[in-house]
């Protein structure tokens, strides 16, 4: 009696889970029947949108070019973002705009570095030319300012900036406004013209020291002519300023008049003390339009002449 109780039991469990998968079955295929068909999960691929037929089938149409991650519908406004080369402005936010001319990138936040602004591909910066602007470097992309103390083109210039001194990577200017003490002009490009020897002794007699030396020559010297003028300049050896630095005195200027000399000859005869050392030296002043250049560079410093006075007599024995 027992036994035919717990399978009568059993039977009903069944034909109740049966019964029961049979409404769950026919309920989920009248609900997707019911959905529709653009709303059901994975209707259509990434990077395309879903549009209902008239006969209840989908067509899966591409995204507007300009979309990144996909669109929920036609055109720029729908994109759910922009790719790279596109952005939404401020004054349209919901539509994603094609970058400008000279940006690229994702939000259009880079700027194209390519030479005389040349287009570069508003995905990725590529310079169709090949060539990068004056300061950048790293072909073709060209997103890399030139190595530390070069710039210009090709960053084929080398920077002539004082110690500690930024350099310009495109123009080569120094951001103190100042150039090495050897160099000026437009990016610090001009070598100033400079002497390779030292002003020699002619002769020496008491208060009267007489120098010389040879006229600029642009194949031996220093830098590039033409020279306006040359400054004689001379100071004590034991003389040193309070912050430690030499006191030179300029005694004369003398102009090049271009006339053909190879020598100079200068003679000393005031400001000298007597049985003292004294060093010499001669700076070189260029010329640009006929007018002197405002910097000069310090020229070589001669050795030690002494400016003899006193004789020593031999002393009887």
């Amino acid at each position: 009696m027992y036994r035919d109780t717990s399978q009568s039991m059993s039977l009903i469990k069944f034909l109740l889970l049966a019964v029961l998968t049979v409404f769950f079955l026919l309920n989920c295929r009248t609900l997707a029947q019911s959905t529709p068909p653009c709303l059901r999960l994975n209707a259509c691929p990434t990077n395309t949108y879903c549009a209902e037929k008239p006969d209840g089938t989908i067509s899966c149409i591409d995204c507007d070019v300009s979309c990144g991650l996909g669109c929920d519908g036609p055109g720029p406004k729908f994109c759910k973002s922009c790719k790279a080369g596109y952005y939404k402005p401020s004054t349209n936010f919901h539509v994603c705009t094609e970058c400008h001319v000279g940006f690229y990138g994702v939000n259009c936040s880079k700027q194209c570095r390519c030479l005389n602004n040349e287009l570069c591909n508003k995905t990725d910066g590529f310079c169709n030319s090949w060539k990068c602007d004056r300061g950048y470097t790293g072909l073709p992309y060209c997103q890399d300012k030139c190595p530390i103390n070069t710039f210009g083109l090709d960053c084929g210039f080398v920077c002539h900036c004082p110690v500690n001194d930024n350099c310009s990577n495109v123009q080569g200017d120094c951001s103190s406004g100042k150039c090495d003490a050897d160099w000026d002009g437009p990016g610090c490009q001009r070598r100033l013209p400079k002497l390779v020897l030292p002003p020699r002794l002619q002769s020496v007699t008491c208060n009267n020291i007489t120098i010389y030396w040879d006229a600029f020559n642009k194949s031996v010297d220093i830098g590039l002519d033409p020279i306006k003028q040359y400054n004689v300049l001379y100071k004590q050896i034991t003389t040193v300023s309070a912050n430690g630095k030499t006191n030179w005195t300029n005694y004369i200027s003398i102009d090049d008049l271009h006339d053909g000399r190879r020598t100079f000859i200068v003679s000393i005869t005031s400001g000298l003390l007597q049985d003292v050392d004294f060093n010499f030296r001669v700076d070189v002043v260029g010329m640009e339009n006929d007018k002197p250049l405002k910097s000069t560079t310090a020229g070589t410093v001669s050795a030690a002449i002494r400016n003899t006075c006193t004789v020593n007599k031999p002393t009887c024995s």
